[in-house]
């Protein structure tokens, strides 16, 4: 296993043990914070651009507020969690890795489509396209 991919186990499974016992990782902020810089890091470790990576942190303030209305403050605040994490709290946080996971996916197979070998006949999009 190459150092990337063995990077990139690691964090996967540091956000599953997050996610799988919250309250051993800290109060609610912390976690909260620790699953979105995880996140980052997976990003980061798949070649993702620096919109992706650096977006995070927005894409997750507009999937807390579809789900939880409220003013721009960090979901355990919204859910008014100080100690102790809830099971609607880890069930939103789960919700919003798999959906950057699958953005994840997505984006791999259209980098593996535009990025890839030309088709036969047709040529490469230039750079300047």
């Amino acid at each position: 296993m190459s150092g990337a991919s063995r990077a990139r186990a690691f964090v996967q499974e540091r956000i599953s043990a997050v996610l799988a016992r919250p309250d051993g990782w800290g109060p609610p902020i912390a976690v909260e914070l620790q699953l979105l810089s995880l996140v980052e890091t997976l990003h980061a470790l798949d070649g993702a651009t620096e919109d992706r990576i650096y977006g995070v942190t927005q894409r997750f303030a507009m999937f807390v507020t579809q789900r939880v209305p409220g003013p721009p403050v960090p979901l355990a605040q919204r859910l008014k969690l100080d100690n102790e994490a809830s099971a609607r709290f880890v069930a939103i946080l789960a919700q919003f890795v798999s959906a950057e996971q699958r953005l994840d996916a997505e984006v791999q197979v259209l980098r593996v489509h535009f990025d890839g070998p030309p088709l036969a006949g047709i040529p490469a999009p230039s750079a300047e396209a």
